[in-house]
């Protein structure tokens, strides 16, 4: 339906608009079905229109942030088919975008949560390029796992995140070590 509206007003900024949210969902219910395949190609279209939008008005907040959250849908879909160099990618073409509203205005919890997400998943996307981490996070979780031995599936969630935290803060500390010796 969008489509051809959009084609009858194709300059039409709320039927564009329109347009890119319909193909986003659409993308968003792909890769919830694991079709994501269908789904990056809905991404990169919402992302498409986004992008013309922006060029029309760069100062335009709102346009701003679906631009930032357009390459953030599409940098999902890039990790979860494991092509974790693009993603990144994508996660660091949107943080300018939400960084630009964010420090406009700090009132704005929407963005500031925006960049905190953007940031999240770009360090899920490092860590997903370094097999090195890769390995010592795994050797830390077998550890933890023999040590606690969680029941049920609750607990194997709850011991998930667990075992992520505890790496991330001995990595943390790791870095905090090693920048004090230079």
């Amino acid at each position: 339906m969008f489509k051809e509206i959009v084609a009858r007003q194709p300059d039409s900024k709320p039927d564009l608009r329109g347009l890119a949210l319909a193909l986003a969902r659409m993308g968003s219910i792909e890769m919830h079905e694991n079709q994501l395949e269908s789904s990056l190609q809905h991404y990169q279209r919402a992302l498409d229109i986004d992008s013309r939008l922006y060029l029309r008005d760069t100062t335009d907040v709102q346009n701003r942030l679906n631009k930032g959250w357009a390459h953030n849908n599409y940098g999902l879909i890039l990790n979860r088919l494991g092509r974790h160099n693009d993603a990144l990618a994508q996660f660091s073409a949107a943080r300018p975008f939400f960084e630009s509203v964010s420090s406009a205005d700090d009132s704005d919890v929407r963005s500031k949560t925006l960049l905190e997400t953007n940031h999240a998943r770009t360090a899920d996307s490092l860590f997903a390029t370094n097999p090195q981490e890769q390995t010592q996070f795994k050797a830390l979780r077998e550890q933890l796992f023999q040590q606690i031995a969680p029941f049920g599936p609750a607990e194997e969630v709850v011991f998930e995140q667990y075992a992520y935290a505890t790496f991330q803060a001995l990595r943390a500390q790791r870095f905090e070590s090693e920048a004090q010796d230079r």
